[in-house]
């Protein structure tokens, strides 16, 4: 539990710290003009940078919301298998022993990444409900600081990086400021 603790801890105060200077700040409200962009996508019709300017900058699947279940997650694993696999085998050496430790928990690396990924895909494809709140609330909490509200210009960039991203499969929906053309 103390582990568990600590993890979460330093990660919010890292988040939490990092978000008070003015260089991330500036990151951070690119990174709410790249929510609002996609939103804007996803939502279908026309997307520019009007149109991204009203939606949300939370997003379900954000990569901030990867972080905190792949934390999660391998707190719960390896408070679980840990302790498993040291009842299997348990070296004499201290050394060796968390050395096993380690190298069990770099390979459950993958697979909790791989449920987390699937964990977000999940419930942003839920329909709202008390499920559905439950899975995205801490996520989107944790985008509180991670996200801000961008400027005209910055959403202007996400919707060109949008547009670049998609490449030629962009289509005309796209509509860029006319300075950015070309």
């Amino acid at each position: 539990i103390l582990e568990a603790v600590l993890k979460v801890a330093i990660f919010l105060t890292y988040m939490v710290a990092i978000s008070k200077m003015k260089e991330i700040h500036r990151v951070f409200e690119y990174h709410g003009a790249e929510h609002k962009t996609i939103h804007a996508f996803e939502a279908g019709g026309e997307v520019s940078a009007a149109s991204a300017a009203g939606m949300s900058r939370l997003h379900p699947r954000c990569g901030t919301t990867f972080l905190l279940f792949v934390i999660c997650i391998s707190i719960i694993l390896h408070a679980v298998l840990v302790p498993l696999l040291l009842m299997i085998h348990t070296p004499q050496n201290m050394v060796a022993k968390h050395a096993l430790t380690i190298s069990f928990k770099l390979l459950l690396m993958a697979p909790i990444s791989a449920l987390a990924y699937e964990l977000i895909r999940y419930a942003a494809r839920l329909p709202d409900g008390f499920w559905a709140t439950l899975l995205r609330a801490p996520g989107l909490a944790l985008q509180r600081l991670t996200t801000y509200e961008p400027d005209a210009a910055q959403l202007d960039v996400a919707v060109v990086a949008l547009r670049e991203a998609l490449g030629p499969d962009a289509g005309a929906g796209i509509r860029t400021a006319p300075y950015l053309e070309g």
